[in-house]
């Protein structure tokens, strides 16, 4: 008889645990209009419940609702998901409430903001929002230790594409006394990013006191780590900061920042001191590592409803910009769409010791700014040492009035060695000596032809005491009437002053006169190079001490130029040597 009764017992007992296992699917509202009032105390914001509400009394009680909204006091949906699922409290349960202990939201969809909205506006938001949450936790409304999302999406503001997809994030907050935290992973635009954030004490905001803050952002374009603490009631953020990203181009597009000419940084790291509030950053302290080159200084970055602004002083011992090529493309392709350049204000300085250019140009004592306000972007080369002499420049391009870019440049140097700017023009040393002048250019259009070929300015240089390879002036007084490439000369002149003034109209470089005064006799050029580099130039000697009066001219590509002897006339006015 007493094992009969153990079977039977034995057999209830089983029964009870299966029945309380077991989901029931609740026929009223009660339960739903309960968890509706908790998730409005905690949140603020409205359920409504329009599917099935099943619950389980164990291993622990929990509850389910399938298809679920949560709106806004307004009525302004915010989220909706598939399931709202959590665990029940024991002891409101057992007098007939219904309280989550934590909660999960399944397959949950929100929707951006309609239109952008600034930095500002976010700062000021999030604290409200925590200190409203923890005046409510705080002022007697169940806590909800743990809130779970599985599988959320985020779209833009029609809900027609998504931002960020595959969201599973678990957020933390054991008492209203302790500190959150939260961490993550999810799909942005593309990409995996997981993120986490710890430290933070919502009692601290709703002060206006002090709480520690970590945070971290790590995804294969960029990876962003602060330290630190909020002060003032989370209006402030000082610690330390460490970004890192191995293809700023590439961060670049994926976050579409429309920061212009990324393209010659290919790695960047930034480790510095940082202060942070809702007008924006400073970094101060700043270690910052562009490719193999390390630079010091301090920068601030602050965003708008317009876009950002970044600031800053930077100085390095030695900068690597040997990729010019593909700046030089990207300034190209940007200067056809300057309106892309509105999105940034940028007002930066620059000093090195030394600069790497392309064609192994090398640079030292380098002063140099670069200001882009208003989709207008300055270049200045305040000072720099380069090729034996000094140099310094300035270049702006402007939207023009009409379509494409207005483009406006000017530069001089002094003491360039002529040896090796020769080298570098024409690949070979054609002249020695010490070269000082000035030019300004200017044009416009909406193409790269249409620059080239409106281009307009002039300039001037002169060479002190130097010597012409591969030119002789006697030899050029001997020349045959056949053409002779200008490449198959030899000998050499010396002379004691070179002078050019030049002009461009309409993309045609004119030389007004060119004339180089030898030890034996001078050599005086006029003539024209067009927009292909076509050269159409007349020479003379007048008679002189050592060399025949003779004519020529001079045609063909610059580079390959030919060179032919023409019959001499009669002199002309002005053309005897001074």
């Amino acid at each position: 008889m007493r094992r009969r009764s153990v079977l039977i017992l034995t057999a209830v007992g089983l029964a009870a645990i299966g029945v309380g296992m077991a989901p029931w699917t609740l026929a009223d509202d009660h339960a739903a209009r309960q968890i509706s009032k908790h998730v409005n105390a905690l949140t603020g914001l409205g359920l409504e419940v329009r599917g099935p509400v099943t619950l389980a009394i164990l291993p622990a009680p929990r509850i389910k609702f399938e298809d679920i909204v949560l709106s806004a006091a307004d009525g302004t949906t915010r989220v909706t998901a598939r399931q709202l699922r959590g665990q029940l409290q024991l002891a409101p349960l057992l007098s007939g409430r219904f309280v989550l202990a934590d909660a999960v939201l399944v397959d949950p969809a929100a929707r951006a903001a309609a239109s952008r909205v600034s930095s500002e506006s976010i700062w000021a938001n999030v604290l409200a929002q925590l200190t409203a949450a923890y005046r409510r936790a705080s002022g007697g409304a169940p806590p909800l230790s743990r809130l779970t999302v599985i599988g959320g999406t985020l779209t833009d503001a029609v809900g027609e594409r998504p931002l960020a997809e595959s969201v599973n994030a678990t957020l933390a907050w054991p008492s209203p006394e302790a500190a959150l935290s939260l961490s993550g992973n999810a799909v942005y635009k593309g990409q995996a990013v997981q993120f986490s954030l710890g430290g933070l004490a919502p009692r601290a905001i709703a002060s206006g006191g002090d709480t520690d803050l970590t945070a971290r952002l790590a995804s294969e374009p960029l990876n962003i780590d602060l330290r630190g603490a909020l002060t003032d009631g989370g209006r402030r953020f000082d610690g330390k900061t460490r970004l890192t990203t191995a293809s700023l181009s590439r961060t670049n597009d994926w976050l579409d920042l429309r920061l212009p000419l990324t393209g010659s940084a290919t790695a960047l790291s930034i480790d510095a001191t940082c202060s942070l509030s809702s007008r924006g950053m400073a970094l101060t302290s700043a270690a910052l590592t562009i490719n193999d080159s390390f630079l010091e200084g301090a920068l601030s970055l602050r965003g708008g409803a317009n876009g950002w602004s970044l600031g800053g002083t930077l100085a390095t011992d030695d900068l690597d910009l040997g990729a010019g090529p593909e700046l030089a493309r990207q300034l190209g392709a940007t200067m056809m769409s300057p309106d892309r350049w509105r999105a940034w204000d940028i007002d930066l300085r620059l000093s090195a010791g030394r600069l790497q250019l392309p064609e192994k140009i090398t640079a030292r004592n380098v002063a140099a700014s670069v200001l882009l306000r208003n989709g207008r972007l300055e270049a200045v080369l305040g000072i720099a040492e380069a090729l034996d002499g000094r140099i310094k420049g300035r270049m702006t391009i402007a939207p023009a009035s009409t379509s494409g870019v207005e483009i406006r440049a000017q530069g001089s140097g002094d003491g360039v060695s002529a040896s090796q700017l020769s080298t570098l023009v024409a690949g070979a040393e054609r002249i020695t000596g010490n070269v000082s002048g000035a030019f300004t250019v200017e044009t416009r259009g909406a193409t790269a032809s249409e620059l080239r070929q409106k281009m307009d300015g002039r300039g001037h240089f002169q060479v002190g005491e130097g010597e012409l390879a591969g030119v002789s002036l006697a030899g050029l007084a001997e020349l045959k009437n056949a053409p002779t490439g200008l490449s198959d000369l030899r000998g050499k002149t010396k002379f004691s002053s070179l002078r050019v003034n030049w002009m461009l109209n309409g993309g045609r470089v004119i030389i007004d006169e060119a004339l180089v005064q030898g030890s034996l006799a001078n050599l005086r050029l006029t003539g024209s190079m067009d927009a292909n580099g076509v050269l159409a130039l007349d020479g003379s000697i007048p008679s002189g001490t050592g060399a025949e009066a003779a004519q020529f001219q001079i045609t063909g590509p610059w580079k390959t130029p030919m060179i032919s002897r023409m019959p001499t006339g009669p002199s002309k006015p002005g053309s005897a040597s001074p």
